[in-house]
């Protein structure tokens, strides 16, 4: 069984733009966006966003587009060098649902799984339970 290494999300200008260019589709469209990015990334998002015409304060505000800092969630969903299963509904899985309840379908994007394997941290770094269809 071979192991599976998520897609690095780095910083080139035509990776932000294709994902830029799905997430201003998404937003356009009335769904939601979660991001959960290092800082970098998140700026050169919602730098692309604007340039398409979004207005991330009011996405912000709306709860249309949510962005949370890939350290500071990693950090808060991994307690004693596991994934806490309680605090991932709480930091990640209640803004999802919150998005979905408010838009419909959600788009999520980010380095949180890339920062878990990084620190060595990929068992289980999704758990089926957690995982939506």
């Amino acid at each position: 069984m071979q192991d599976r290494v998520p897609a690095q999300f780095d910083d080139g200008a035509e990776l932000i733009s294709e994902v830029g260019a799905a997430m201003c589709t998404a937003l356009d469209q009335g769904n939601a966006v979660v991001l959960i990015a290092i800082g970098t990334h998140r700026q050169l998002l919602e730098t692309e966003l604007s340039v398409r015409g979004i207005d991330i304060v009011e996405a912000l505000g709306t709860g249309q587009y949510v962005s949370l800092d890939a350290p500071e969630t990693r950090s808060a969903i991994i307690i004693d060098d596991s994934l806490d299963v309680i605090r991932f509904a709480e930091v990640i899985g209640a803004p999802i649902d919150r998005a979905a309840e408010q838009h419909g379908r959600v788009l999520i994007f980010g380095d949180l799984v890339p920062l878990m394997y990084a620190d060595g941290k990929h068992t289980g770094a999704l758990p089926g339970k957690l995982v939506r269809g």
